[in-house]
């Protein structure tokens, strides 16, 4: 998000909010993408503690450094996280919430909340997905018959037919899937040259004029 959306260079990452905001303190980001549910952290001088370590991280940034920007990104779908490690595919946009109310007694500041979401997978895609992976058990099971009918002498030559036919549907199968696979990777791609650069203008201005707190 931060490298394709926003066009920044990430300058370290953290697994925990400890790490976060030690490092942080040390390279001091311009901007600031912390995951809300960050390990817990505690021992935060002049913060008051949540049950959200990735709030209280954010808080305790945004009172050393008065200049950096935080983002805290929710993605409370359970499915989001584990369906885009398994197969890459996700496409996922960045929601931020029109307006922040104060949390925790503290001024406003540079805390914006967002939401991390995913994007409808398109229906044609999901058609091509089912209709190819059937076309692969198809013709599979015509290849496998064919090759069997060869052993035969009298159907022999419909062995060769069949075994023909199912290798031609299981490489035009096999050649739809992957096409779907990569579907989300050429649609990025073309958005980038045909102009996505005006979404991420938007977000930019968006992390400009949000109230923050």
């Amino acid at each position: 998000m931060v490298r394709n959306e926003l066009r920044g260079v990430v300058a370290g990452e953290a697994d925990n909010a400890v790490k976060a905001v030690a490092l942080a303190r040390t390279l001091r980001p311009d901007l600031m993408v912390v995951d809300d549910r960050l390990p817990h952290m505690v021992g935060l001088d002049g913060v008051r503690l949540s049950r959200i370590a990735g709030l209280d991280a954010a808080l305790s940034v945004v009172h050393e450094l008065p200049r950096a920007k935080v983002l805290l990104v929710s993605h409370t779908e359970a499915a989001l996280a584990a369906d885009n490690h398994r197969n890459g595919n996700g496409r996922m946009e960045l929601c931020l919430y029109p307006r922040a109310d104060a949390v925790a007694g503290q001024p406003e500041r540079q805390v914006i909340f967002a939401a991390l979401r995913e994007k409808a997978t398109p229906a044609l895609r999901r058609r091509v997905i089912t209709v190819s992976e059937t076309g692969v058990l198809v013709g599979g099971l015509s290849m496998l018959g064919g090759l069997g009918l060869m052993l035969t002498i009298l159907l022999a030559p419909a062995g060769v037919t069949l075994a023909a036919a199912g290798g031609l549907v299981l490489l035009l199968s096999l050649g739809a899937r992957a096409t779907a696979a990569v579907w989300p990777t050429l649609v990025r791609s073309g958005e980038r040259q045909a102009g996505t650069l005006e979404e991420r203008d938007d977000i930019e201005a968006n992390l400009q004029r949000l109230p923050v707190i």
